[in-house]
């Protein structure tokens, strides 16, 4: 299912291609209009197809917390949540970054 937001971007984006290319290949509108219709319904599938595949993607990548390694064994979301029980940043050391 794509999204309603997605389809009017999509139109958009196809409708400001078939312009450009129009404008760059000099295409008649009256004698090209096949053309220009297959370039502006291609335009709008391909965005449409690009843009569905992103939204999911995003949805996808939200679920996962994002963490970092870390070279002491915790990761970095497990060591600020220390530091906030500790009582502030202002204890936190930081370790040098290469030995």
């Amino acid at each position: 299912m794509v999204a309603k937001g997605d389809l009017i971007a999509s139109l958009f984006l196809a409708v400001f291609t078939t312009g450009l290319l129009g404008i760059l290949y000099n295409i008649n509108p009256e004698s090209g209009w096949p053309i220009l219709t297959t370039i502006g319904l291609l335009s709008f599938l391909v965005m449409a197809y690009i843009l569905q595949n992103q939204r999911k993607n995003q949805r996808k990548w939200e679920k996962r917390p994002i963490t970092f390694p870390n070279p002491e064994g915790e990761t970095v979301q497990e060591e600020e949540a220390q530091v906030s029980r500790k009582g502030g940043a202002n204890q936190l050391k930081i370790a040098p970054c290469c030995h």
